[in-house]
């Protein structure tokens, strides 16, 4: 097990620089990695030339295998004192992308997707 982050003194771009760190880890076997649901996106049209690819795209982009599957709690499914229940939904689900859009997309300035596959996995 290993723990990275960038840290807030490093110059690097924060996604560049674990992106690298993470490429540097053995590849005979896989590789869980935690990280902020807008890190692991796949593929970001961005409308600002400023905008960087995430962790996850930097990765593909190596030639990795990367599997992403970003938690995102939906505020009218998550009420003060109720209890919260996980579920799974594929990227291939006509849900997915409603959720991507409207949860994950709407964060950044960038072009809504039109379908989830590509950008995240589930």
């Amino acid at each position: 097990m290993a723990a990275i982050d960038a840290g807030q003194d490093n110059p690097s771009d924060r996604d560049e620089w674990v992106a690298s760190r993470l490429s540097k880890l053995p590849s005979d076997r896989p590789t869980l990695v935690l990280i902020g649901a807008l890190h692991t996106l796949k593929k970001v049209d961005w409308l600002v030339k400023s905008g960087k690819p995430s962790v996850a795209e930097q990765l593909e982009t190596r030639g990795f295998d990367v599997r992403s599957f970003p938690q995102c709690w939906i505020p009218d499914q998550c009420g003060e004192g109720e209890n919260r229940y996980q579920r799974f939904v594929s990227a291939g689900a006509p849900e997915a992308l409603a959720i991507l859009n409207g949860s994950l997309m709407s964060l950044i300035n960038a072009k809504p997707h039109r379908a989830a596959k590509g950008v995240i996995d589930g």
